[in-house]
Parts: structure tokens; sequence; C-alpha cells
């Protein structure tokens, strides 16, 4: 619902009535309290849980006014904020030896609602008073919903397959990837919300003469972080998880991963904002299905997951023209 906002917004209508309505949309989010139960959670977890989803869902809604405003130290206070119950929760493990679920999640609420009273204090005095606001509704974040599933298979796609066609290789796959990551969030987190609240203020026509500046500014960061990490990511995984020798089979695999996904993360944030959204859904689905045709061999699924979905996002931007938005 916050990235749909974002691609609403544009840098004379702030979409204050949108914004109040998807707020109101947020509460929906309470009924992810049946999954949890389901998952053999106590009803007051679940409901705990799920209103920690509903002030979450409100939290990153309201992050994009300031992000709006090209105010991003708001960002900053919400990360650590958020922090605060792992620290906690590391605490106790460590020197008293308590590793309380239910605790951690209480933390987790309690820091959310924290958030909130900050971040919708400050969004009050930049003109979003929910009481002051006349409601717009528009059911097609719905669709956008919808769409955002499709974005969240294609992200997660490779732990799903991995997990279910190659179970003896998970463990191991995980730690691989999670060492990689560190190469790429960095650049993700940056791209993610801030890039995305900086395109409101761009009009597509201006995007769409500089795409190939864009593009080739794209594929020099991700190569550079590819190179890099090539060198550098046996030692960390030497380091974190000493009897992972996955890497040893793939020669170079942590330059396709980290090329590949920061393509599709940074062309990502530009997609969102400006391409129509039944051909982004179509995107996601022919990203899925190209890449379960390899599922039969788990050394061929994992480079060509990588390379399918970093080159099919960034080609679609490449073709992407004003009249046929």
């Amino acid at each position: 619902m916050a990235d749909y906002y974002v691609r609403l917004v544009t840098k004379t209508n702030l979409q204050k009535g949108v914004y109040k309505f998807l707020i109101k949309l947020s509460l929906a989010s309470l009924l992810t309290s049946i999954v949890f139960f389901t998952q053999d959670f106590s009803i007051p977890i679940s409901l705990m849980l799920g209103l920690y989803m509903v002030v979450f869902s409100i939290n990153t809604l309201q992050l994009k006014v300031y992000f709006n405003f090209l105010i991003f130290k708001k960002n900053y206070f919400y990360v650590f904020v958020r922090l605060l119950p792992y620290l906690l929760l590391l605490v106790l493990t460590l020197l008293f030896d308590i590793s309380n679920i239910n605790i951690f999640i209480l933390c987790l609420l309690v820091s959310e609602v924290f958030s909130f009273l900050v971040l919708y204090k400050g969004n009050i005095k930049l003109g979003f008073n929910l009481h002051d606001l006349k409601e717009k509704t528009d059911f097609n974040v719905l669709k956008f919903i919808i769409i955002y599933l499709s974005f969240a298979l294609v992200q997660r796609m490779d732990m799903f397959v991995v997990e279910h066609f190659f179970p003896d290789r998970y463990v191991n796959y995980y730690q691989m990837i999670s060492i990689f990551l560190i190469g790429v969030n960095p650049i993700v987190l940056v791209t993610s919300s801030s890039l995305l609240s900086i395109l409101t203020k761009v009009d597509v026509a201006v995007f769409i003469k500089n795409k190939l500046k864009i593009a080739l500014a794209i594929v020099t960061i991700a190569f550079c972080s590819g190179i890099v990490f090539l060198f550098l990511a046996p030692y960390l995984i030497k380091m974190f998880y000493p009897a992972n020798n996955l890497l040893d089979e793939f020669s170079f695999i942590s330059f396709n991963v980290i090329f590949f996904t920061i393509l599709f993360f940074v062309s990502k944030a530009f997609i969102i904002k400006y391409v129509n959204m039944n051909k982004i859904f179509l995107l996601n689905i022919l990203t899925i299905l190209i890449s379960l045709f390899f599922t039969n061999n788990f050394f061929v699924f994992t480079p060509v997951f990588f390379l399918t979905r970093g080159v099919l996002y960034l080609i679609l931007l490449l073709i992407l023209k004003k009249d046929n938005i």
C-alpha cells in the first residue's frame, strides 16, 4: 500500500485523500491474526501479531510522506527503533539465557506503536492530519496488492524452489545467500524507499529521455559490487559458516547473485513508479515460469533464476515508452 501511494504521488499532487484511505485500509492487516493462529500461536499472541502488522503497515505508509518531502532522516529513526527488540532479544539470550518469543513479540509491537506516535506527530506538522483530510476511495490498490504478492514470490522464489526441490542443499544455500546479501542490502535499502520517493518529483518524460544513462549507471554499480564480492565472499563465508563449502562448487555465483539482484531491485523501483500494473504482473509471471523450467538441476536453476530476474526487469526498463505506460 505504501508503494502504491508513492506510485500515485506527483510533485504537484500529494494524494492526501488516498493517503487517508490507505491508512484506514491498513486496519485489514489485523486479519493476519487468523494466519498466525493457524500456525499454533495462542489467541492473545496471534492478536498481538495482527496488531503489529496493522501498525507496521501504517508506519511504512507514514514514512512515504517524509520521503515525498525528501526528509529521509525519519527512516534512520525508524530503523533504530525497530532494531531495539532484536538487541533486547540478543541480550536476554546471551546474558540471561532467556529466549521467550512472547517477550520478543511484545517488544516488536511496542516499538512499532512508539514509532507510530512519533511519525504521526511529524506528519501532522507536514499537513497530514487525518481529521482534516477528505478521504478519497481508491480500490485499485487491491489489484496492486495482488501484483505485489507476485513481486514477493519473484523476490524469494529461489528459497522456495531450493527448499522444496533440493532440500539437502537448502541450509548451505540459505547461509551462502545471506552472506551475498551483505553486498546487496546497502544499495537496496537506498533504492527501495528513497529512490522511489525521489521519482515522485521526476516526470516520466524526463526519465525516458535519460533511461539509457540510468541503465548504464545501474549496470556499473551492479558490476563493481559483483567484482568486489567475488573476492570478498569466500572469506566472509569461512568466517561466519566455516563448514559451508557450497561456494566451492559455484565459481562465479557470488558475482552472478549480486550483479543481477542489484539490477532487479534498482530496476524494480523505476518499474513500480512508471510501468503499467498489468505489464508488471505479466513480467513477474514470466520470470517465475522461466525459472521453474530449470528446476531439474540445482546448479543450473540458481544462476538462471538470478540472471532471468535481473535481465527481464532491466529490459522492461529500457523498452519503456511514454505512450505505453
